[in-house]
């Protein structure tokens, strides 16, 4: 990937044993989505070269923020809401595969949905006087154990996007009611739309596999909510 050999560090704990300690720890793999989300980006640079780019629930491997990275991003900045997960695993894996030369590009950064202060703070990170980031991409945090928390993972896409912010989301349904989060996302103001299946990699295509989705504010919403 990227021309290079990607080393990626996991747990060798279950999701299941560390979710049961808390309210956290879905990330210590890298799921099918990540992959095919930074599948995605190594094929289409264009999209990061240059640009601020916030991934959401990076999980241990931080897999699409290093391929973002490596793709030429102005700067990076990985998020998952497991502070542990995020100062151990995930930071390690971003120094193993980020380059000194790039290393500067790439910052990881604790981030609770629906948290203001945990997303303006994100923001900064950016180092410039922006109010948004260019792109957000996001890997299987649409699955029924954030069910709960679906309000406050759009909350955070509101904060940290404006019209112009191409969110790209990598979702494997497991459950029908994984849907009420399009059902909510439509309701916030957001435009949803499927990417053609040629997108996603040829080893991750079919009915139970990620599909990839490109979602925005709609202008005329956010009209509305400057006024």
């Amino acid at each position: 990937m990227c021309d290079r050999v990607l080393r990626i560090a996991q747990h060798n704990e279950s999701n299941a044993v560390r979710s049961a300690e808390g309210d956290l720890g879905f990330g210590t793999i890298a799921y099918d989505a990540a992959f095919v989300l930074a599948d995605y980006v190594e094929r289409h640079p264009e999209i990061v070269r240059e640009r601020s780019v916030l991934e959401i629930g990076c999980g241990s491997a931080a897999l699409v923020s290093i391929v973002a990275a490596l793709r030429g991003a102005r700067i990076v900045v990985a998020t998952d809401g497991d502070a542990e997960l995020l100062a151990d695993l995930a930071t390690t894996n971003l120094r193993a595969n980020v380059p000194t030369e790039r290393a500067r590009s790439v910052v990881a950064h604790a981030l609770r949905w629906g948290s203001d202060e945990q997303a303006n703070a994100a923001l900064r990170r950016t180092g410039a006087d922006a109010s948004a980031f260019d792109v957000i991409v996001a890997a299987d945090v649409v699955a029924v154990p954030y069910l709960d928390a679906f309000d406050a993972l759009i909350d955070t896409f509101q904060a940290l996007s404006d019209p112009h912010t191409v969110i790209l989301l990598a979702y494997t349904k497991r459950h029908f009611s994984e849907e009420t989060f399009f059902v909510k996302l439509a309701q916030r103001g957001f435009a949803c739309i499927a990417l053609p299946a040629t997108e996603v990699h040829a080893d991750f295509r079919g009915d139970a596999h990620p599909r990839l989705f490109c979602v925005q504010q709609r202008k005329s919403i956010h009209r509305d909510l400057a006024e």
